[in-house]
C-alpha cells in the first residue's frame, strides 16, 4: 500500500475515534431532561381567601411561586418540590405529579387530607412535616395574606411551611429571601364560551365532576332530524353537581371564559335521552358508549349556521384534540346520511314542554301545533321542535 495511502487512512481512523469517544462522553454526561405533563382542559388556579376553601369537595396542591415548583409529596421529613410552569396564578404543567389533597374544616382549623387518606402533619417542635394515618395532632391553621400568599402551619403555634434549600418545612421564618411564602392553588376547568355561537360550547368531564357556575345553563341533545334543528332538553340548572362523564351543551354569556372548580363528590346524573358523548380511543377518536352504527358530528358553523357537522368524511369517527370536548353520536338509521344538523339558539331560552302550553294537556287535541315550516299537526306528534301559539318548543 502507499505510504501517503496508509498515512491518511490512519489519521482518518484518530479521527473516528476522537468523535466517538465524545459521543460517549456527550451521553454519560447530559443531563436527562424531564418530561413536562402540559393540563389539557382543566389547569391549577390560585385561591387568595379562605372563602374559596369549600370543605371537602376541592381539589389543592401547594406552590412556591418564587421559585416556579410544587410539592410533589413528603421525603425526608420535608415537603419536596419539583418544577412546574406557572404564569399569572395559572398552574398549566408539571414535571412530577403534585401531591393533591382536600380540606377539611374544623371551627378554628383545617385537616390536609392526600388523595391516599393521609394527613399532612406538621412538627410541634422542629420544622419536620410527615404524613399520618390518623389526623391525632394534624389540625393547621390557614391563613391568607394581602398578597395571597398562604400561610399554614400546626395552629397552636406560631410557625408556617415556607421553602428553604429547595424543601419545605415547618418554619418559624416566612416570606423572606431564604424562607419563601407558599401559595394555594385550586384544580379548575377552563370553560369558554365563543361569541361566535353565542355562548355555546360542548363540555365533556372525563376525570372529574363540577358545579355548574352562576348564569350557565346544560342542555342534552334529545332527539336529531335533518329536516329540523335538533331537539335539546335542558339537563341541569345552575348550581347542580355534576358527576364525571357527563356530555352536555353548555351555555354562558358570550365572550366569557370561566374557571370552574372540579369537585370530587358531585353526583347529578341526566337519566333522560342524551345523543352528546365525550368517550374517545386511546388516540383520540370518536367512540359512541353503546354498540351501533353511527355518524359522528361536532359543533361547528357553516355557511353562517350552527349546528353539528361531520367531523370526517362520511360521518366517520374523527380525532378531538380536546379531552374537554364532546360531540355528537347519531344512529345512522336517524339521520340519513345528513352532513349537518341544524341549532336553533331560540330553542335554548324559554323553551316549554310539548306536553303542556297554558296550562292545557296538548295530548287531548285542544293545541294548536305546527312544523317549523307551517304544516298543522293533527295529531300530537314525536319527539322534536314544533310551533304552538307562536312559539317553539321541544317535546
Amino acid at each position: 500500500m502507499n505510504p501517503l495511502s496508509r498515512l491518511h487512512e490512519t489519521r482518518v481512523a484518530r479521527r473516528l475515534r476522537a468523535m466517538f469517544c465524545a459521543l460517549c462522553l456527550l451521553a454519560i454526561f447530559t443531563p436527562t431532561v424531564a418530561q413536562t405533563t402540559v393540563l389539557n382542559g382543566y389547569v391549577y388556579k390560585k385561591v387568595t381567601s379562605t372563602t374559596e376553601l369549600n370543605t371537602v369537595a376541592y381539589d389543592f396542591i401547594l406552590v412556591c411561586e418564587a421559585t416556579n415548583s410544587v410539592m410533589t409529596g413528603i421525603s425526608n421529613s420535608k415537603g419536596q418540590m419539583e418544577s412546574c410552569t406557572l404564569s399569572d396564578g395559572i398552574l398549566t404543567g408539571y414535571d412530577t405529579e403534585p401531591f393533591v389533597f382536600t380540606l377539611t374544616n374544623k371551627s378554628s382549623y383545617y385537616y390536609i387530607k392526600s388523595s391516599s387518606g393521609q394527613y399532612l402533619k406538621a412538627a410541634t417542635s422542629g420544622t419536620n412535616l410527615s404524613l399520618a394515618s390518623t389526623s391525632k395532632d394534624c389540625e393547621l391553621a390557614i391563613k391568607f395574606e394581602a398578597n395571597g400568599d398562604v400561610k399554614i402551619g400546626y395552629y397552636k403555634s406560631n410557625k408556617y411551611i415556607s421553602l428553604n434549600n429547595g424543601v419545605l418545612g415547618h418554619n418559624g421564618t416566612y416570606g423572606t429571601d431564604s424562607y419563601k411564602a407558599v401559595q394555594l392553588y385550586r384544580r379548575e376547568y377552563v370553560v369558554s364560551f365563543p361569541k361566535a355561537t353565542q355562548g355555546l360550547t360542548t363540555f365533556y368531564n372525563a376525570d372529574y365532576g363540577y358545579e355548574l357556575p352562576s348564569g350557565v345553563t346544560a342542555y342534552a341533545v334529545s332527539c336529531a332530524d335533518e329536516n329540523q334543528p335538533i331537539g335539546m332538553t335542558k339537563a341541569f340548572n345552575t348550581g347542580a353537581y355534576i358527576k364525571s362523564s357527563t356530555a352536555l351543551l353548555l351555555k354562558g354569556s358570550p365572550g366569557e371564559t370561566l374557571y370552574i372548580p372540579t369537585r370530587n363528590n358531585a353526583a347529578g346524573v341526566f337519566s333522560g335521552t342524551n345523543l352528546l358523548e365525550g368517550g374517545r380511543t386511546a388516540d383520540g377518536y370518536t367512540a359512541a358508549s353503546k354498540a351501533g352504527d353511527y355518524y359522528y358530528y361536532k359543533l361547528a358553523i357553516k355557511d353562517g349556521q350552527l349546528g353539528f357537522y361531520w367531523g370526517a368524511e362520511k360521518g366517520a369517527a374523527f380525532q378531538m384534540t380536546k379531552p374537554t370536548t364532546a360531540y355528537l353520536a347519531v344512529p345512522k338509521s336517524a339521520v340519513q346520511q345528513a352532513a349537518g344538523l341544524r341549532i336553533d339558539l331560540d330553542a335554548i331560552t324559554g323553551v316549554k314542554s310539548l306536553e303542556m302550553q297554558g296550562g292545557k294537556d296538548l295530548n287531548d287535541g285542544d293545541g294548536q301545533i305546527y312544523t317549523l315550516d307551517g304544516r298543522r299537526c293533527t295529531t300530537v306528534p314525536r319527539k322534536g321542535m314544533y310551533i304552538i301559539n307562536g312559539k317553539k318548543v321541544i317535546r
